[in-house]
């Protein structure tokens, strides 16, 4: 279902605002006890939020079909234990296309540590319950109080074989990888252009905000991979798509499919009405009549900078020839 135009939205709002009496705000500081009058009349309006319209977007934790499987989550961190959480795509067996800002710092620093999660397999998103877990499970541990002679001796003897259990059990999980290992990934290599530079003015850098993450193991033999295309102006205007990755304000580990329109295309963006918040940068656009292949990177929102393009408030990088090189020579064939 397309978006309601943003220009409804802003003229709505104007003529709700013409009823207003004032726009004024008495503003006090509860640390250095001033008081303040901010006047927000001559303000330009600001985009609330990147959700346009209704927020219509699916939740295919554990149960994505077909190329959704492919898209994947990013937990990324460096030594001080900051990092990112983002969103990409699996593009082969085992490298992984996103953004080039989630794979880097505030200082412009890789991330030493980047594991990449396949949370729409089932199973996948390990910090997530069954949907149709509604209830609390019954603990097949739980301790039953004796109150006979025969209920005590019981207790001690089950007391014990659970104990033994236990230490066996104990003894493989630490030898082991972690939960749910086989729907995740480290990090061995992370590519990035050399002209990126997130401590530079984004509106420079931002045509090189692309990566490659390459994997520790082969986890798209799990999720399978998409295709990578570059697309003319006119096969992307005006076409419907569909965006996955995770967005900030949805618990983390969870996969997400939103759907949307190209309202707008230059040489090097494509601008969009599709459902998305931080997070989702480095997710792939695929379009609805191909959704196999990638045609753009989703990689920014409205910004206070920057009014919104084609009345889309969200953009993403279209795929160009030097992401298919890189790709290329990591062994992807197309």
């Amino acid at each position: 279902m397309n978006k309601k135009l943003l220009l409804v939205f802003a003229a709505i709002f104007s003529c709700s605002a013409a009823f207003a009496q004032t726009d004024k705000w008495t503003v006090y500081d509860l640390q250095t006890n001033e008081q303040k009058t901010v006047d927000l009349t001559d303000e330009p309006l600001m985009m609330p939020t990147a959700i346009v319209g209704r927020d219509d977007r699916k939740d295919i934790t554990n149960k994505a079909r077909g190329f959704e499987k492919a898209a994947v989550l990013l937990e990324a961190q460096n030594s001080t234990g900051m990092g990112s959480l983002c969103s990409g795509a699996m593009i082969g067996k085992n490298i992984v296309l996103t953004a080039a800002h989630c794979l880097t710092d505030s200082n412009n620093q890789l991330f030493p540590k980047v594991r990449v999660i396949a949370a729409g397999l089932a199973g996948g998103g390990d910090d997530v319950p069954p949907p149709s877990s509604k209830k609390t499970p019954k603990n097949p541990n739980a301790i039953k109080v004796p109150r006979t002679t025969a209920e005590l001796y019981a207790f001690l003897l089950n007391a014990i074989k659970r104990a033994s259990v236990a230490s066996a059990s104990t003894a493989e999980v630490s030898s082991s990888s972690p939960a749910n290992a086989s729907f995740s990934a480290k990090a061995v290599q992370l590519w990035v252009p050399s002209e990126w530079d997130i401590r530079q003015d984004i509106s420079i850098v931002e045509p090189y905000d692309y990566g490659l993450i390459i994997l520790d193991s082969n986890l798209g033999d799990q999720t399978g991979w998409l295709n990578v295309a570059v697309k003319s102006k006119a096969d992307l205007l005006h076409k419907d798509i569909i965006l996955l990755g995770r967005g900030g304000d949805k618990p983390q580990r969870t996969l997400w499919r939103a759907n949307g329109t190209i309202k707008g295309v230059k040489d090097k963006y494509v601008y969009h009405n599709a459902d998305m918040l931080s997070g989702n940068s480095g997710g792939p656009i695929l379009l609805e009549e191909d959704p196999y292949t990638i045609v753009a990177l989703n990689n920014f929102g409205p910004r206070a900078d920057k009014s919104p393009e084609y009345s889309a408030p969200n953009g993403g990088l279209r795929i160009n020839d030097e992401i298919l090189k890189a790709i290329q020579y990591n062994g992807k064939e197309h």
